[in-house]
């Protein structure tokens, strides 16, 4: 733990330098695989006397080691507020990140989650939203951030809960697979988000997107935790110009967005150093 006199900028780099060195605290447990071993069967070997060697091949595999910062990223974080966010971000815990897409989705998505009328698509809001956040789409998204409802397409799939993966005739189960009779290849998405709603979904394309923006570093850091797929998530509405061509979100409304993350997650606050 760096000494709280340490400026935010070197303690973010020092933060990130132990992610990589011990990529298994911050990874998604069903991406900690080494192809062709899956991460059941590594998990025994990561508490042993060869665990430093096992989480330095899972760092070069997620390709963590070519993160080294550099001088680019220690400039930015030492002279920009939202690259330190963005890095801060990216290597947030887990439960953290999971109250910002909830809140993120319930400001960009509020004119779908108003519309919800059926039961079913209440639950599931209740279920997966959360009702903190839906207090933040009914009461504050319209007026405080308005503009990140251009990604809401109004399309009713949002609120379908993903269809169950079906098993083709002939393939390995997943409990083979698990059990080693095939090798095992690092899935495009942790199950976590596959497993989600598309309104949640597609907020965590946003997120990365937004993230990937503004640093390509943490960007990356992102991509390694949760899969190569976040790129793919981000819904095409709202994009306009050579964003849209790019698949990114411009700076200003990358802007709305951390704002929007900062009064809603405690630990991002601009109040906390």
């Amino acid at each position: 733990m760096t000494p709280p006199g340490v400026p935010k900028s070197v303690r973010l780099q020092c933060s990130l330098a132990a992610a990589i060195a011990d990529p298994a605290s911050l990874v998604a447990p069903d991406l900690q695989g080494l192809p062709p071993w899956g991460p059941d069967r590594l998990g025994p070997f990561r508490d042993g006397p060869q665990g430093r060697f096992l989480a330095s091949a899972l760092a070069t595999d997620l390709g963590l080691h070519d993160l080294s910062g550099g001088d680019t990223l220690a400039v930015g974080l030492r002279t920009r507020e939202d690259v330190r966010l963005a890095l801060q971000i990216s290597i947030a815990p887990a439960a953290d990140l999971r109250t910002g897409v909830r809140q993120l989705a319930a400001a960009t998505f509020r004119k779908t989650i108003g519309n919800a009328v059926r039961k079913a698509d209440r639950l599931m809001l209740s279920e997966f939203i959360g009702e903190e956040a839906l207090l933040t789409a009914t009461r504050q998204a319209e007026t405080f951030w308005p503009s990140l409802s251009v990604f809401d397409t109004l399309d009713p799939a949002l609120l379908e809960r993903p269809a169950e993966p079906a098993q083709p005739d002939g393939e390995p189960s997943a409990r083979d697979a698990r059990a080693g009779s095939t090798p095992w290849s690092r899935p495009v998405l942790s199950g976590e988000i596959a497993a989600l709603p598309a309104i949640l979904r597609q907020t965590w394309g946003i997120l990365h997107a937004c993230v990937d923006a503004t640093d390509k570093t943490s960007g990356a850091m992102l991509r390694a935790r949760f899969g190569a797929g976040l790129a793919d998530l981000l819904p095409a509405g709202g994009l306009r110009g050579p964003a849209a061509a790019a698949r990114s979100i411009p700076a200003p409304q990358c802007a709305v967005i951390f704002n929007l993350l900062q009064r809603k997650v405690p630990a991002w606050s601009t109040s906390i150093d």
